[in-house]
């Protein structure tokens, strides 16, 4: 079951990913950063179904630092992992860690088991295979390395298509290299015999601009679809319906609920998101939100609907990305407004040219924020002692 337009909350792993374990906004559970910290009293969903008599597992490539609450097992797998090499991967590791611990659970409990796999990520470096898979013949102009994309978005420079495909073909190899691992999960779930009674879940904490906006690479500065737009795909066999493609706007603070109903369990009234069980049935968009709300840390909000993508940035604030080599800007505007119908690639603000629509995203954006921090606040009790 596909969801088209599932949204992020935040272009950046430690909000993003928190947010997925929350499903809460990053103004409410109050990671807005590489690194934050999650306060002890929100709970994640592995503690929730840890809770819930579930034998619980994580296999990291990312956010390997971070206290990744309620596990029962936990390997991470930092770019920093001794003898790594192009061929042998942090992925390549995780992915084989966690169809090890699969075959060896030995335990007739349920089980949730989360795998973050790195790439695709800068620097765009796939391994030998994949690195010409989409690379056009000849000697590339630039490679994938953080410091070349970098360069190439502080100096503003130009690229042809020549010159941006190899590039781009990078990605796609690296892309490709996580499609390997994700089938490889997928058969060994079939070897064990548990496909049709194990619920997948296939989605990201983030995408990633490629020269789409700004000159820039990257997404930790962004705000855009390039970078909020995540693929997401739900399987269970008997439940969820094969083939289903769902339009209907969603976002990443969905899944929690989802996967706790679907498990049976309570879900605590503190999650913001929706359980997405509601979009099985073919008229079940009825109804349904049919927003998402995401932010670029706590100066710049962002709402996306069907048809349009607003970015409200009252306070004109300079997004700024630093490398090793300098320092550049992302620019937004105050306001931001593209229409999807017919510019998908969010290149034309329209904010001016639709000030009633404009008016009534201002107004979407000003209540979520309310909303949000409300959520936040009314969690943060201050002990007598303190």
């Amino acid at each position: 079951m596909t969801f088209d337009a599932a949204f992020a909350q935040r272009g950046l792993t430690w909000p993003s990913l928190t947010s997925i374990l929350t499903g809460r906004y990053p103004g409410s559970h109050g990671v807005r950063d590489n690194p934050g910290w999650l306060d002890a009293s929100i709970r994640t969903l592995p503690e929730m179904l840890q809770a819930g008599g579930y034998s619980t597992a994580a296999f990291l490539t990312n956010m390997t630092s971070a206290p990744n609450r309620g596990l029962d097992t936990l390997e991470v797998f930092p770019t920093t992992t001794p003898g790594l090499t192009r061929e042998r991967t942090a992925d390549t590791l995780a992915t084989r860690a966690a169809m090890a611990w699969l075959s060896d659970r030995g335990e007739s409990k349920p089980f949730f088991l989360w795998l973050h796999l790195l790439a695709p990520h800068a620097s765009y470096e796939p391994p030998p295979g994949y690195d010409e898979l989409f690379t056009p013949p000849g000697e590339p102009a630039f490679d994938g390395q953080s410091e070349t994309l970098s360069a190439i978005t502080r100096e503003q420079r130009r690229l042809s298509e020549a010159e941006l495909a190899p590039i781009i073909g990078l990605y796609d190899g690296e892309v490709a290299l996580i499609d390997t691992q994700v089938d490889m999960v997928l058969r060994k779930l079939s070897e064990l015999g548990l496909s049709q009674s194990t619920l997948v879940v296939l989605t990201s904490d983030h995408g990633e601009e490629l020269y789409e906006r700004g000159f820039y690479f990257f997404h930790k500065c962004s705000i855009s679809d390039a970078v909020l737009h995540i693929p997401l795909v739900l399987r269970l066999p008997g439940v969820l319906p094969a083939g289903r493609r769902v339009g209907a706007v969603v976002e990443s603070i969905d899944i929690a609920p989802t996967i706790l109903e679907l498990a049976g369990l309570e879900r605590p009234p503190s999650l913001q998101g929706r359980s997405l069980l509601s979009l099985i049935e073919p008229n079940g968009a009825e109804g349904w939100k049919g927003t998402a709300f995401s932010e670029l840390g706590e100066k710049v909000s962002s709402v996306r609907t069907a048809r349009w993508r607003y970015i409200a940035n009252p306070l004109g604030a300079s997004v700024q990305f630093l490398e090793r080599e300098g320092e550049a800007c992302y620019p937004i505007a105050r306001e931001e407004l593209y229409d999807h119908e017919i510019d998908p690639g969010e290149q034309t603000n329209v904010a001016e040219r639709y000030p009633s629509v404009t008016a009534e995203m201002r107004r979407r954006i000003r209540e979520w924020r309310q909303a949000t921090e409300l959520a936040r606040s009314s969690k943060s009790e201050i002990d007598a002692e303190t």
